[in-house]
Order: C-alpha cells, then structure tokens, then sequence
C-alpha cells in the first residue's frame, strides 16, 4: 500500500469529519449574545469533538511520519480507526438532541474508547512492520497521554450509566491533555535516529 495515497485518504475523510459538525451548528434565531449563549452546550460540544479529530490527525501524521512499510493489516486498522472517527459527529449530534440521554452518551464514549485502541493497534501494527520504528511517547508531565486516555473513556462509558454528560466532560479533559502535549512538543522519534 502507499502511505501517500493512505495519508491522503485518511486526512480527506477527517477533513469531512470535521466539516459535518460544523454544519450541524445552527445559526442563532436572536441578533445578541443571548441567541448565541442559548447554544452554548452545543458549541462546547462540537468544539470538543472537533479538537478531539484535530488531535488524532496530528497524532496520525506523527505515526506515519518514518513508516516505510504499510500492510494490509496497518492498511485494515487504520479503515477501522476512520470509520470510528467518522460516526463522531453522529454521536456528538445524538448526545446534545438527546440532552445527554444514557445510550448516546455511552455510544459516545465507547467510539472514543475504541478509537484510541484502535489506534494504539495501529501503531503496534506499523512498528512490526517498519523495525526500528518507535512508539509515539505523547506525555504530559510524565503520564502517558494515551494510556490516560484509555482509562478515561472507560470510566466515562460506565460513568455515563450514572450521570450521562460525564462522557462529554470527561472527553474535554482528555483533549484538553492532548492539546497540551502537543503544545508541549510531544516526543516522536524512530529508534536510533
């Protein structure tokens, strides 16, 4: 497979992801900031989710940078991980028209769980296939950013059994982190280079 063309595809789709949530924004009906502070929730709602495809494309690109080699099953793992960022934008929409209902917010919070290990899958996937390629280190004072992760939206999928918005809160800080380990200037690096 060509990582260019793979590259490509994949920036073209989360392009898309990003757009369809924009447009699900609505224009407020009154001409002051009352009109706009009445869509507060959803703004915040769709920033989250559109920070969180933001951080994910930068992390791809980082993943993709050195690799040499892309396989079928490196080729498999990243449709998957499209395809879970893709439904995004649908479960971001079905969380705020539902008010935060218990099965979207869990449905939200399990396609940020497994995107991020599908991703991590991915990542294992291109490091066997490109020897020498090392793990992405993103960290915030020391902890593992995509670790955390994992562990968060788990708590946030059985959180939102319990108080459904947890999903939606729990996936700000989880950006939130990510932001700041990129600003950070996270650690990327093939071994021995």
């Amino acid at each position: 497979m060509n990582k260019g063309r793979l590259e490509a595809f994949t920036d073209a789709l989360l392009a898309i992801a990003a757009t369809v949530m924009v447009l699900e924004l609505h224009i407020p009906e009154i001409s002051s900031l009352k009109g706009l502070t009445e869509q507060a929730v959803t703004v915040i709602a769709y920033l989250i989710s559109f920070l969180t495809i933001y951080a994910v494309w930068y992390a791809h690109h980082g993943l993709f940078k050195d690799a040499e080699v892309i396989s079928g099953g490196a080729y498999i793992l990243n449709g998957i991980w499209i395809m879970l960022l893709l439904f995004l934008p649908l479960f971001t929409g079905w969380l705020i028209s539902t008010r935060y209902s218990v099965f979207p917010s869990v449905l939200y919070a399990a396609d940020h769980f497994l995107s991020i290990l599908t991703f991590s899958l991915l990542e294992r996937r291109l490091i066997k296939d490109n020897p020498g390629l090392a793990p992405q280190e993103m960290t915030v004072m020391g902890i593992n950013v995509r670790k955390v992760s994992l562990i968060m939206s788990v708590v946030s999928m059985a959180g939102a059994f319990i108080f459904p918005p947890i999903s939606l809160y729990i996936s700000g800080i989880m950006v939130i982190i990510s932001i700041i380990s990129i600003a950070m200037g996270d650690k990327r690096s093939v071994a021995g280079k």
